[in-house]
């Protein structure tokens, strides 16, 4: 119900009708001009009926109806539309009645059926297109447009959620705001949230979260903390800030934590922090934005829709900004360290004198960048480039490709992409190389809880091939090279320049091809990733995909030393093995060894076993002094979980001689859950770049 001292809007009011013995569930109709909508909630019956309002503001012409009846169900809901602006007061009464149009769907009888009569009364099965012309007042005339979205999408779903176009003033937010929870809190009850968290007992409770910690010294367990390196090893991952959640969560869905090791002086120091977004902060104050786990069946995608439709509960946050940075770092040029996500804005934040994290805020590059950057940008050390992806999932679906230099953004350019995953990209000394693998977006997965990306047989992998030579960037300097056979890179190892003139690219990338069956709830259909050797000939439009010695061994989470992106005398890489799964996302974290890899012989070099019931995550290099920037003169940095105890530590391992015990590894007195990507940044670009504070 509109408050009377609101500015005159027009009103909609659906009753929900459940059909026999069925329960009600919420759609979405959004005013598409309201900025800003709610929900507010009417009285419901133990059975499921229920009444929900809706106000739309007058220069709104055009609904969207997402929703459908249960197939032989018999049901349907009754648009009933009123008011409009006051008339003059001798004519208030019959201007009232003139503004009163009914919009009725009908029961659903097996076929859609659509009508409009003179009197504006509308029959229509909800999902069929169709248009109305009604009259508000004596001078107002709007246009009705009724539509499905996605056919089919809810056809197990019975019901509309309607918002209410927010008018400014305290009073009018705080109901709306109450009508919110009251629905969130609704939707809550048909979930369930402690089937959610079966990820946070695998492994021994591996993904339990954990709370921060500071300045933590770190005792030897074993060996001796090398004095040829200084700098801070940094990996990151999702952490619950509520712990147990009131919603429904995945093990992807906590906020970004980072945790530190710093090693200077033969000694170390432990520290672990929240990156403190503004959705972490609203988070803490009470807010809440929907999360991954949240989405699943019919209840979970009517809390996406009312989320999308209210601006995240009038947080005010553009899509870009609201989010976790849970998923991994970087070290930009312009000495910055970097949070991400794949849905936002890189996230900054500093060290201090111990490596503590401190959250600094988003780098929006001096105002240039105001869409997503993927979680794995690329850099360009000789000079100073970053190359970076992004991708809008939602209609229309965009994916994009920029540049930025110097702290800014200095090229961008849209790509005709399918929704595919597109999590990483490589760059040669001579190309910017796209990766258009074989998964596909399906958002109506979301009613079935079923995976967010489907194998795609039929789709080939194929590359996105730009010449650096070019100058700027154009979608047509694009060059599109496909494969014969379907497949999906998640993470790439390296890329090189290869061919007398340089028109040949090397990819080592652990590639997946299709298996039916093998899901989780993220990748559905989707094989084991085994390391292979991709060559594509930019002059003859080819791809060759090879097995490589080593690829009989599972492996992900592929790394190379960060200086050395994109160079073609760089002899070595690093991947860590992973366990054969069963089909739990947690098993896709259950690494039990490294892997060194060697791209001038061509295969596996060797490899890391740890002991039975100790797993790690990815294998970060950290180079010696007077490592060359080429050579595997360093050390491969993780953490360590050990299943049966629950104890956590941090080793160094040779990373030249791969030897099966670590240089060292370190006692941390608290728990490091399994995490994403790492990061190593020597003491001396730490001190440089001015990110770290009270540094000798």
């Amino acid at each position: 119900h509109v408050p009377q001292r609101a500015t005159p809007m027009t009103a909609l009011s659906f009753v929900i009708v459940a059909p026999q013995g069925g329960q009600v569930g919420p759609g979405l109709v959004p005013p598409v001009a309201a900025k800003k909508l709610c929900l507010s909630a009417g009285p419901s019956t133990p059975r499921g009926r229920g009444v929900r309002h809706i106000g739309l503001n007058a220069a709104a012409s055009s609904l969207v109806v997402i929703g459908a009846l249960r197939r032989g169900s018999r049901g349907g809901v009754r648009l009933r539309l009123a008011g409009g602006r006051p008339a003059a007061s001798s004519d208030r009464r019959s201007a009232a009645r003139k503004s009163r149009v009914v919009h009725a769907v009908s029961s659903y009888r097996g076929q859609p059926e659509t009508r409009l009569t003179k009197s504006g009364t509308v029959d229509a099965f909800i999902g069929a297109p169709w248009e109305a012309q009604f009259t508000t007042g004596p001078e107002a005339t709007s246009s009705v447009s009724l539509a499905p979205e996605q056919p089919g999408l809810l056809e197990d779903f019975a019901g509309l959620y309607s918002g209410v176009a927010v008018h400014a003033g305290k009073e009018w937010q705080k109901l709306c705001e109450g009508a919110l929870s009251t629905a969130f809190e609704w939707l809550d009850s048909l979930q369930d949230v402690e089937g959610s968290l079966g990820w946070a007992s695998a492994l021994g409770g591996a993904f339990e979260p954990v709370a921060p910690a500071r300045h933590v010294p770190l005792h030897v367990k074993s060996g001796q903390i090398p004095r040829d390196i200084a700098g801070t090893f940094m990996r990151i991952g999702p952490n619950a800030a509520q712990w147990p959640p009131k919603h429904a969560t995945h093990v992807f869905d906590g906020d970004g934590m980072v945790h530190t090791v710093r090693l200077s002086g033969g000694e170390a120091v432990y520290n672990c922090a929240f990156m403190e977004t503004p959705r972490f902060n609203l988070e803490r104050q009470g807010g809440h934005f929907l999360r991954i786990a949240e989405m699943a069946g019919p209840s979970g995608l009517a809390k996406l829709l009312l989320a999308s439709a209210t601006d995240n509960r009038f947080a005010e946050l553009p899509e870009h900004l609201a989010t976790t940075a849970n998923t991994s770092l970087a070290f930009t040029p312009e000495g910055k360290l970097w949070a991400m996500h794949e849905a936002g804005v890189p996230f900054r934040f500093e060290l201090d004198g111990s490596g503590c994290p401190r959250s600094v805020g988003f780098d929006t590059h001096a105002g240039t960048l105001a869409e997503a950057m993927s979680a794995h940008p690329k850099f360009d050390r000789r000079t100073g480039e970053t190359f970076f992806h992004g991708s809008i999932k939602r209609e229309p679906a965009r994916f994009y490709v920029g540049r930025a230099a110097g702290g800014r953004v200095t090229d961008r350019v849209e790509l005709p992409l399918h929704a595919g995953f597109h999590h990483d990209i490589v760059v040669t000394e001579r190309y910017v190389v796209v990766v258009d693998g074989s998964m596909s977006w399906e958002p109506e997965s979301l009613v079935q809880a079923e995976a967010l990306w489907k194998f795609a047989p039929e789709r080939k992998l194929r590359f996105g091939v730009w010449p650096r030579s070019a100058g700027t960037m154009a979608a047509e300097d694009f060059v599109w090279i496909e494969s014969s056979e379907a497949a999906e890179i998640i993470h790439a190892l390296h890329a090189s320049d290869a061919g007398d003139a340089g028109d040949t690219i090397v990819v080592w990338a652990p590639v997946c091809r299709h298996q039916l069956g093998a899901s989780d709830s993220v990748l559905g259909d989707i094989g084991p990733p085994r390391m292979s050797r991709i060559e594509i000939d930019v002059a003859a439009g080819a791809v060759e995909i090879a097995s490589v010695p080593g690829s009989e061994l599972r492996t992900e989470f592929p790394r190379v030393r960060e200086d050395a992106t994109g160079c073609s005398a760089l002899e070595h890489g690093y991947s860590a093995i992973q366990a054969e799964g069963d089909g739990n996302i947690a098993s896709n974290f259950n690494f039990i060894g490294l892997a060194k890899w060697n791209f001038q012989a061509g295969g596996l070099e060797r490899a890391i076993n740890f002991p039975p019931g100790i797993i790690g995550g990815e294998p970060i290099f950290i180079p010696s002094a007077g490592s060359s920037g080429l050579d595997d003169r360093g050390y491969i940095g993780t953490f360590l979980w050990d299943t049966r105890t629950r104890e956590s530590s941090f080793a160094l391992f040779d990373a030249q001689t791969m030897a099966p015990e670590p240089v060292v590894e370190l006692e941390v007195p608290s728990r490091v859950p399994m995490g994403f990507h790492g990061l190593w940044v020597g003491e001396s670009e730490l001190r440089e770049s001015g990110v770290a504070a009270g540094r000798a």
